[in-house]
């Protein structure tokens, strides 16, 4: 798909040119994910050992930078590593470490705006679940989850767009919407799969911390689940990343070298 002809759109290319390019990137992605995630385990930790407030100020201003802006700096790092791969240059991990952080405000402004949008998508499903409708109330909740996933699928791209053509937070957020409009049903057969894996990967970290816990052991629960949100962030954009690409080739008929010029 790099020689700029048009191609389809197509939803086992996106997954299998995906996991192959997170399984073949696996020490260079995992080491700049555990690397960026290691102050979130830290934090967990000292919180558990009690060196750290878990509510007040200092425990809200802590999230904010280690729960949330740090995990952005991940996901615009692998989005950089995925386009390198795909026009076959090695990824450098001190290289996307820092275009990471250089992305990381317009990264996190897409995340915030996503959020928002699924929140109040997703208000009149919680009305209903604070309701006392009866079996209905299952029915009408389950139905009203359509409107937070139809969000999420509308601009499932805009992080990798907000990277590569760096226009702005709006511009990415119309830009995704653009690019997905008529391919939306593929876009979300591609976010199950990755949502379904990277799930699984935390439900499995989840369990395992809990047994940790048992031990006794307060550094192990924070650990593995550093190491499987990071799993979670690389494989969604790295996802993320091949669906923007192969929907701009289908769409554009643009190649890898040219969506990849940004980053020369």
């Amino acid at each position: 798909m790099s020689n700029g002809t048009k191609s389809p759109f197509l939803v086992g290319n996106v997954l299998g040119r995906g996991f192959s390019i997170l399984f073949r990137n696996a020490v260079a992605f995992g080491t700049i994910a555990i690397l960026l995630m290691i102050p979130y385990a830290a934090v967990s930790a000292l919180e558990g050992l009690g060196f750290l407030p878990r509510t007040g100020f200092v425990a809200l201003v802590l999230q904010i930078l280690v729960g949330f802006l740090l995990p952005q700096a991940v996901t615009a790092a692998i989005v950089y590593g995925t386009f390198q791969d795909m026009r076959n240059q090695r990824t450098g991990v001190g290289d996307a470490i820092s275009r990471g952080f250089s992305l990381i405000m317009p990264v996190a402004g897409v995340a915030i705006v996503i959020g928002l949008l699924t929140v109040l998508a997703g208000a009149p499903a919680i009305l209903v679940g604070l309701a006392k409708l009866g079996g209905l109330q299952i029915l009408l909740g389950l139905g009203l989850l359509a409107g937070p996933i139809f969000v999420l699928t509308v601009f499932f791209v805009a992080t990798p767009a907000v990277v590569v053509e760096r226009d702005g937070v709006g511009a990415a957020i119309r830009r995704s919407a653009e690019l997905t409009k008529g391919e939306r049903w593929r876009v979300l057969g591609i976010m199950a799969v990755s949502w379904a894996v990277g799930v699984g990967v935390v439900l499995l970290a989840v369990a395992f911390a809990f047994a940790a816990i048992q031990a006794g052991s307060a550094l192990a629960p924070s650990v593995l689940l550093a190491v499987a949100v990071a799993f979670y962030y690389a494989l969604n954009a790295v996802m993320a990343t091949v669906t923007y690409h192969d929907l701009r080739v289908a769409r554009e008929g643009v190649g890898t070298v040219d969506i990849a010029k940004v980053f020369d």
